[in-house]
């Protein structure tokens, strides 16, 4: 497990970070961050095998909307997107594409866990 963060040393025009966790919840988190010069985008999901963007979502400062719509209820790429582009990408364009399955879980521990490993 690598311990650097996923959106620190973001000064190079393109930067590919793909990382793997298992969480304090035991569920295993993929996190793939494309760095572009003034944006980035962000796929959380299980593993690179199944990637696919059913729930992307942009935002530019708080303000966010769907792209593509999930099948499922929870829909949190849209959130995740404004709290990173407000607070790590001086309020420019953000992608997140959140597909991991087990954010349909009522448990909020799963989120908690998933949040701690983006900012940390």
């Amino acid at each position: 497990m690598t311990t650097t963060s996923l959106c620190a040393n973001m000064s190079a025009p393109v930067a590919i970070i793909d990382k793997r966790y298992e969480l304090d919840t035991k569920d295993i988190v993929h996190f793939l961050l494309i760095r572009f010069d003034t944006t980035f985008l962000l796929w959380v999901g299980q593993s690179p095998d199944t990637a696919r963007l059913a729930d992307l979502s942009l935002a530019i400062g708080a303000h966010s909307t769907p792209l593509l719509a999930a099948h499922s209820a929870h829909q949190l790429s849209p959130g995740l997107a404004s709290k990173l582009s407000v607070k790590y990408n001086k309020c420019r364009p953000v992608y997140v594409a959140f597909n991991h399955p087990m954010a349909d879980r009522t448990d909020s521990r799963f989120m908690i866990a998933v949040n701690r490993q983006i900012i940390e």
